[in-house]
């Protein structure tokens, strides 16, 4: 009788001891999850000062502040022997989903981040420029600086022409989209004036050569896009207004295409002679309220 009842233990016991082990294991397994924990955050604004380390938030009950991360290596300094190293896949950020891995104590983690582009480009000039008449090295394009958090450079347009010969008042319209179709515009004046003013925009400087050798010194003449657009007094305006053109978005097409094709549209109302100001607006649904294209306009 108590052979069998020891024999029924041992039936009933080794399943029994084999299950505590295994959720044993499971918990201690746990337990080493939960040394590294990450922020919250599934998306985030891309930059390019971005830092993968910044991704965590705590390791082993301890907060991580800016301090301890390291700007010159992917680390997390925790004061001791053990520290966090960051992205040892060395993942290249980009829009889009990335999955950033990490190790600790031995220990693999990994934590996926949305980067998303919602930034408009930043175009840092002037709101007047003062220019003396005759001019010619005198180069808007110059004197713009625009800049986005993404590291593709953003499409830039002009609407507006300035004549450097033509006393007068002109406005250029400025606009920037980066190819997450963030867009953003600035409106610049310039004045072409007849009266003495400190000279600021020169002939570029060229190498030293034989002053005899006159072919050598070429003399570069850079004008303003004529891109849609002009003079609010100089020169007269035109006696026709254009009419506006819709220009929608295509299925897969990059939205810039169609922006790039209205701005085209404005230029070569330029051509044809109409001076007043053009512009390429967004087209929203009313409906969706998502954008559908750019309309050319004109004041």
């Amino acid at each position: 009788m108590r052979a069998h009842i020891f024999m029924e233990l041992k039936k009933i016991g080794y399943p029994l001891l084999l299950m505590l082990v295994i959720l044993s294991g499971c918990s201690t397994r746990d337990r080493k999850g939960d040394n590294v924990i990450f922020i919250d955050d599934e998306t985030i604004e891309f930059s390019e000062d971005f830092l993968p380390c910044s991704l965590v938030k705590e390791v082993e009950n301890v907060a991580i502040t800016p301090s301890m991360i390291s700007t010159e290596k992917p680390i997390i300094d925790m004061g001791t022997k053990k520290n966090v190293t960051c992205n040892t896949k060395h993942v290249t950020k980009k829009l889009g989903t990335i999955d950033y891995t990490y190790t600790y104590d031995r220990n693999e983690y990994v934590k996926s981040i949305v980067f998303v582009d919602t930034t408009p480009p930043t175009i840092t000039a002037n709101d007047t420029y003062k220019v003396k008449v005759g001019n010619e090295y005198f180069d808007l394009r110059k004197v713009i600086e625009v800049t986005d958090n993404d590291t593709e450079t953003p499409k830039v347009a002009y609407s507006g022409t300035v004549d450097v010969n033509t006393v007068g008042t002109y406005v250029v319209v400025v606009k920037a989209i980066d190819r997450s179709n963030n867009t953003t515009s600035k409106t610049i004046t310039v004045e072409v004036v007849a009266e003495d003013i400190p000279d600021i925009y020169k002939e570029p400087e060229t190498p030293n050569t034989s002053s005899s050798d006159s072919s050598n010194n070429v003399t570069p003449s850079v004008p303003i896009p004529p891109t849609g657009g002009a003079s609010t007094t100089n020169p007269p305006a035109s006696t026709f207004k254009p009419s506006q053109r819709d220009f929608m978005f295509k299925q897969g097409e990059d939205a810039s295409v169609q922006f790039n094709a209205c701005m085209g549209y404005l230029n070569e109302q330029a051509q044809a002679g109409y001076h007043g100001v053009g512009n390429c607006i967004l087209i929203t649904d009313s409906n969706t309220k998502l954008n559908t294209g750019y309309r050319a306009v004109f004041d």
